[in-house]
């Protein structure tokens, strides 16, 4: 069952890769970074000027500890500097990698942007909650298995089960 799910994820794949590759193009790798603005240099090539500054601000909040960053880039085939620009990224860690999905979006004369930043957590999602995120207030469940945290409309952080641990989510919107 899993192969010919496997198999039906590639010849999807294969047969609208045409039209993926006619209408945006592929996902630009950003590789290697270390603390820097080579994320934010990378954007500026691309075409992103209006968001460049949301891009470096967030950059600099990943990457505060001189972890390694390495993003895949989406970007918008035409006038990317007034379309929204996503990254993909990967924060190495001591022991484990954070994985960080941000937008970002012109608006006017300003770039509105949001990031989800998912890492697991060999503890409980009790234990995150009151260990990591304690600052965040107490927990309300969503449905049934998922749980928010945060006082600030802005700054939320979800706590999933997963096997023995737990994944966070962080999601924050910034205007």
């Amino acid at each position: 069952m899993k192969i010919q799910f496997c198999t039906l994820a590639i010849s999807v794949l294969l047969s609208t890769s045409t039209f993926t590759r006619a209408q945006t193009p592929a996902p630009k790798p950003i590789e290697n970074v270390a603390a820097g603005n080579v994320i934010t240099g990378a954007a500026k090539k691309l075409g992103v000027i209006r968001c460049a500054s949301r891009v470096e601000q967030h950059e600099r909040f990943f990457s505060q500890q001189s972890n390694p960053v390495s993003a895949l880039s989406f970007v918008a085939p035409r006038d990317a500097n007034n379309r929204l620009f996503s990254l993909s990224s990967e924060i190495v860690e001591q022991n484990d990698s954070v994985y960080v999905s941000s937008t970002y979006a012109p608006s006017g004369n300003e770039c509105a942007a949001t990031y989800d930043l998912v890492k697991y957590w060999p503890n409980s999602c009790s234990e995150v909650a009151s260990k990591v995120y304690f600052q965040f207030g107490n927990p309300t469940t969503l449905a049934r298995n998922i749980t928010a945290l945060g006082r600030d409309p802005s700054v939320k952080v979800f706590l999933m089960p997963a096997g023995e641990g737990c994944v966070s989510i962080k999601k924050e919107i910034v205007f």
